[in-house]
Parts: C-alpha cells; sequence; structure tokens
C-alpha cells in the first residue's frame, strides 16, 4: 500500500470516533455510486467494457477531493452488461449513460396465492420466479447456456474494473468503512426486506402485513431459515479492531409503525447482531427515509455498537434522541449541496462538527449518495470537503 501510514492513521481515527473518543482529525467519508463519471465528464457506457479506462475515469474525483474513508463500496455496484445479456429488467443504464436504475416496479413479482409454494418449497420457488423473470432460462437450454457463458465474461470485466478502482482507493490510503470482502460480524438483512425488495414487491408486501399477515409470518420464517450460520463466532471480536463495520439497511423499515418495527426488524436485528455487538463489534445502519420514531430503540444496545447514516430525519434531533450513545454519521445534506450557498453549506458543516464532534461519536458523512451529474454543485461539495477535513482536526 503506497499510504500505509495513512492509511492506519485514518482508520485509527475512525477506531477513536465511534468508539467515543474524540479523534486528531473526524473522519470525512462519502457513499459513491456511479457521479464520478459525470464528474470526470465521462460517458460510462463509453468505458464499460474497458476495466483499465473505467477505474482511471471512476478514481478521478479523487484527486480533488480528500477522503479518510467511503461508506458501503467503492465502484461500480451492478453489472449492466449482464442484465442486458440475459434481459433482466431490474437493472438498465439511464438515458444519460453513467447512472443505474433499479426498476422494482417492473419485475413479475410473486401474488398473494403463490405464499403457499413459497412456503413449502422455497428453492424450486426460487428456480420459478427466476425463470419467469428471465425467460432465457426456461428457453432452449443450449441457447440458455450461451448466454450465461457471455453474462459470465461480461461479469469477469465488471469485477476487474471494481477490483482497479478500490486498488486504487486502497493506495491512496482511503478506509472502506464497510467492506464487502472482508471477515465481519454478520450482515443483517430482515426476512421482511426480501419479501418487500425481491419477491413480494413494496405496495402488497404492507397490505400483506394487514391482510393476509399469517401467511406472511409463515414466509418471513422460511426466509429466514435460509440464512447460512455465521462465519465467525461473537468472541472472535474480542481481540478485533471494531473497523470494518458491519451492516444493515432499512428499506421497508421506514414504512412500519413502531410495533410493526419491533416485530419484522428490531427483534430479528438484536437476535444476530447483539451477540457480536457486546463483544465489540458495531453496525452501520444506512437510513433510507425516516425513523426517528423508533431510533430510541438503540438506547437498548451497547454504547457504540451501531453508526448511523440519516437520510430524512434532521440530524440535530437525532443528535437530542441518541447522540452520546449512538454514533451518528451525517454533517450534509445532498438537497442544501445542491441548492444552497457555499457559505450555507459551510454553516451547517460547522454546526454539525460543533455539535455532534466533542467526546467522539461522530463521523462526516452526506445523507445520500452521489449517484447523478445533478446531485450536488460541484463548488459546494468541493468546498464542504476542504472545510471539513480542515476544520475536524483536533485543535
Amino acid at each position: 500500500m503506497a499510504n500505509e501510514q495513512l492509511f492506519q492513521q485514518r482508520t485509527k481515527n475512525l477506531i477513536d470516533a465511534v468508539s467515543f473518543r474524540e479523534p486528531d482529525k473526524v473522519p470525512v467519508g462519502v457513499e459513491i455510486i456511479t457521479w464520478p463519471f459525470s464528474y470526470a465528464g465521462v460517458n460510462y457506457r463509453d468505458v464499460i467494457d474497458d476495466p483499465q479506462k473505467t477505474a482511471s475515469v471512476y478514481t478521478k474525483f479523487l484527486d480533488d477531493m480528500e477522503l479518510d474513508y467511503y461508506a458501503l463500496g467503492m465502484g461500480v455496484p451492478v453489472a449492466i452488461r449482464v442484465h442486458e445479456i440475459i434481459g433482466s429488467k431490474l437493472y438498465k443504464l439511464a438515458d444519460d449513460g453513467m447512472t443505474i436504475e433499479h426498476n422494482q416496479a417492473g419485475l413479475d413479482f410473486m401474488t398473494a396465492e403463490e405464499y403457499d409454494e413459497l412456503i413449502s418449497d422455497f428453492k424450486g420457488f426460487l428456480l420459478k420466479v427466476q425463470k419467469r423473470r428471465f425467460p432465457i432460462l426456461a428457453g432452449n437450454q443450449n441457447d440458455a447456456y450461451e448466454t450465461l457463458k457471455k453474462a459470465a465474461i461480461a461479469y469477469r470485466t465488471f469485477t476487474q474494473a471494481n477490483s482497479l478502482i478500490n486498488k486504487i482507493v486502497t493506495d491512496k490510503g482511503i478506509v472502506a468503512l464497510t467492506p464487502g470482502n472482508r471477515d465481519l460480524a454478520p450482515r443483517f438483512t430482515s426476512p421482511l426486506n426480501t419479501l418487500f425488495d425481491n419477491l413480494r414487491g413494496i405496495k402488497d408486501t404492507l397490505a400483506d402485513i394487514r391482510r393476509r399477515p399469517e401467511k406472511l409470518r409463515a414466509a418471513l420464517k422460511v426466509i429466514k431459515a435460509q440464512v447460512p450460520p455465521p462465519a465467525m463466532q461473537p468472541d472472535a471480536f474480542l481481540s478485533k479492531d471494531p473497523i470494518p463495520l458491519s451492516r444493515t439497511v432499512y428499506h421497508s423499515e421506514c414504512f412500519l409503525s413502531p410495533d410493526q418495527f419491533d416485530e419484522f426488524f428490531f427483534k430479528e436485528f438484536k437476535e444476530v447482531a447483539l451477540p457480536y455487538m457486546e463483544k465489540g463489534a458495531k453496525y452501520f445502519i444506512k437510513g433510507e427515509g425516516r425513523f426517528l420514531n423508533t431510533i430510541e430503540r438503540y438506547k437498548e444496545l451497547p454504547k457504540g455498537a451501531a453508526v448511523f447514516m440519516l437520510d430524512q430525519d434532521d440530524p440535530f434531533e437525532a443528535y437530542k434522541l441518541i447522540g452520546g450513545h449512538q454514533v451518528l454519521a451525517t454533517g450534509i445534506t445532498m438537497d442544501l449541496l445542491k441548492g444552497g450557498t457555499k457559505q450555507q453549506c459551510i454553516d451547517f458543516v460547522k454546526k454539525c462538527f460543533d455539535t455532534f464532534a466533542p467526546g467522539g461519536g461522530f463521523i462526516f458523512l452526506p445523507n445520500k449518495p452521489l449517484m447523478s451529474a445533478n446531485d450536488a454543485n460541484i463548488d459546494n461539495l468541493l468546498a464542504v470537503y476542504q472545510f471539513a477535513n480542515e476544520y475536524g482536526k483536533k485543535k
């Protein structure tokens, strides 16, 4: 690693911050998706088949923007070529040639009548769903085989590009807060989110909670049984640093009542995560939507065991409820970065640092990922990161 000493210092600062110790510098991070292509002024479609060019273009923004860490991944998140080859409707490259669109509404979801099939033969039911969504798999076997070979080649190109991106990022001494390829406490996805995101869809899953709760609960029990046992036992974390963090993401949770949240998320989350948290592991919780009505639940967990990436909730209100007990990953909103003045952005960042940083328990992170060209005013963005990197240093 070209910047090993810098990497170690940044890791130490992260560990201190999430352990409620004031770091030498408040860690400054970002969640990135495909925005780097627009920053570089290069269409992703033009470099998608060349891993070297993809990596070079994608990391160009790092010449102008100092980062201590990144959250939830660095690189292109979806192998678009694979989806194109197999005829998938789930993901596509938008008309701008850079943004990846997730088209959940275009999926062929299960019907209410198919709950019994899911419950009686989950693996068989999944195969049926895949064939329905990807007709190439249900057709001639030779044609399917040739198509899958092409998809495998495209996927290899995709992974090569992301490997090169991650090498560049690592060589710059930037820390992966929640990487996908290192030993972690088990990640958590609630069984309800599997239905919500992949099998039944948003609208029908929420309706089923009211209309057919027993079928839904039986299905969730089957889905939960498919989760493999964790690779590491909780005691392993007694001798490990808490970085990298494990993770969970809110999807359906923001639509649930507090009682539903307890049943369908928090009870299950504690069952998986609490034994690890009690031994020192920490979980990054990516918020989507609003969840202040349940955030105080996390006072039940060990201090510093959860690191919240806030989304639509006011961070100062969240701090009143959970500050001093769980960590806040916040500091600026995309709305302000896009529509505010440079001084308004800096004033907001300063208020966040002044409020959240004393005593630790705070890392800087925008409330949403950078995805598309118009997500943020570039002048505001660069000014904010320059200010955060300087202001966050211990005086």
